[in-house]
C-alpha cells in the first residue's frame, strides 16, 4: 500500500471508501481537485430565495405541528443534498475545504429563522469561492442573507435615520465584531 496516497486521502479528503484505489500520484489527485467549477453546484438545491418563502409562508399560515413547517421541508431538503453530496463527491478535497470554510464563517442553524437558508449559504456564499480568492469569498459571506440574519444585522438601523430616532435603535457592530 501507498503510504503517501492513503495519507493524502485522510489527511486531504475524506478518507478512502471501500475499496476506492488510491490515487497513483497525490499530489496531482490533490491539485486536480481545484481546478473547474465545483461539481455540487450542478446539483439542484433549495436556494436562499426558496429558504425566505418558505419562512414568509411560515409566518402567514403557521401550522399545527412544527415538523409541517414549509421551512422545516426546506431545511430537509437542502440538508439532504448537502450531505449527499458529502458522502458521494468525485473531489473530497474540495469538500473538505468547503466545509472548512464554512465552519470557520459560521451561521447557527437554531439561531432565528436562519435554518431553511444555512445550506444555502454554504452553496451561495463559501462553494463558488473556495478556490478563488479570499475576499471574494468573504465579501459573498459577509452580504449573504444567512449572515446578516445570524448577525442580527437585519435589524440594524442608522441611529439618525427615521427608523432609529423612532424605535431607539442604532447599529448593529456584530459583523464588525465578527
Amino acid at each position: 500500500m501507498d503510504t503517501r496516497a492513503a495519507q493524502a486521502m485522510i489527511r486531504f479528503g475524506l478518507g478512502r471508501r471501500g475499496e476506492e484505489p488510491l490515487p497513483a500520484n497525490p499530489a496531482a489527485w490533490l491539485a486536480g481537485q481545484l481546478q473547474g467549477q465545483d461539481p455540487a453546484l450542478a446539483i439542484p438545491a433549495p436556494d436562499t430565495a426558496a429558504g425566505l418563502i418558505a419562512l414568509r409562508t411560515d409566518a402567514k399560515n403557521p401550522p399545527l405541528n412544527p415538523q409541517q413547517r414549509v421551512s422545516a421541508q426546506v431545511m430537509r431538503d437542502a440538508t439532504a443534498v448537502a450531505m449527499n453530496t458529502l458522502l458521494t463527491t468525485a473531489v473530497p478535497f474540495r469538500e473538505r475545504l468547503v466545509w472548512f470554510w464554512a465552519n470557520h464563517f459560521t451561521i447557527s442553524a437554531r439561531q432565528g429563522s436562519v435554518g431553511p437558508i444555512t445550506m444555502a449559504y454554504v452553496r451561495e456564499a463559501i462553494r463558488p469561492h473556495v478556490t478563488g480568492r479570499f475576499t471574494d469569498m468573504l465579501s459573498a459571506v459577509m452580504h449573504h442573507p444567512a449572515m446578516l440574519m445570524y448577525l442580527d444585522n437585519v435589524a440594524s438601523a442608522g441611529p439618525d435615520s427615521p427608523g432609529g430616532r423612532r424605535f431607539k435603535r442604532g447599529l448593529n457592530e456584530n459583523l464588525a465584531r465578527e
